[in-house]
């Protein structure tokens, strides 16, 4: 219940926005393709909620 009250506004109810990710790291399209990947601090992705990015 803790960690729902620290990030569910963030991720409850929220949608991707218009642009996926952003960032150095390259992935191609499809199903679970982020998993494989090394990130960095660099690589960044927006949720919107109705108005709100």
């Amino acid at each position: 219940m803790v960690q729902q009250n620290l990030n569910g506004e963030a991720i409850y109810g929220t949608r991707p926005w218009i642009t996926y990710g952003e960032g150095p790291t390259q992935i191609k399209t499809g199903f679970d393709t982020e998993s494989s990947k090394e990130w960095s601090s660099k690589d960044i992705r927006f949720t919107t909620k109705e108005d709100v990015l």
